[in-house]
């Protein structure tokens, strides 16, 4: 008897802290790990792309003012950040990952039909090269529902 006196003075139900913790989905983390190996490799190719052409160092200082450069290095970044973000279901990071993928999405129609003036056949390779990205954006958009938090805090917010 001594021992349930014992217990009677602890609640069991208060002393546990139970708080529903959103979970990732197997779905979201595939994407996710997709989107770094994408980063990664593109950061790599642009990297050999400079050492590759040997060019000097003045060159490739003048290169990156270019515009094409300089989101070829911000936007697999912003990606992969926005990935990082999302793994920790933080919505946050949908808005990283859409402002990383729509740039080159949108700079390449831009070059492809207003600077060059790309007509028939290699604007439809320009179209097809970007269903990829158009297709992860919408994918990720999907799973933005699950996605609990905007901050890097506890704090929730119904919506998006």
């Amino acid at each position: 008897m001594d021992e349930e006196d014992d217990f009677s003075d602890i609640d069991i139900v208060d002393e546990l802290e139970t708080t529903i913790q959103p979970r990732r989905s197997n779905f979201l983390s595939v994407l996710c790990i997709l989107t770094w190996i994408w980063s990664g490799v593109t950061l790599l190719l642009v990297f050999y792309a400079f050492v590759a052409g040997q060019q000097s160092v003045a060159l490739m200082a003048k290169n990156l003012t270019n515009e094409w450069v300089l989101l070829t290095l911000l936007a697999p970044a912003l990606c992969s950040g926005g990935a990082i973000l999302m793994w920790n279901l933080n919505r946050l990071g949908f808005v990283l990952y859409l402002i990383g993928q729509l740039a080159p999405v949108i700079f390449s129609f831009y070059v492809a039909m207003g600077v060059k003036d790309i007509r028939g056949a290699s604007l439809i390779f320009t179209i097809l090269s970007n269903i990829i990205p158009i297709g992860f954006i919408v994918l990720y958009a999907l799973n933005v529902p699950g996605m609990k938090k905007w901050g890097s805090g506890n704090s929730e917010r119904k919506g998006f």
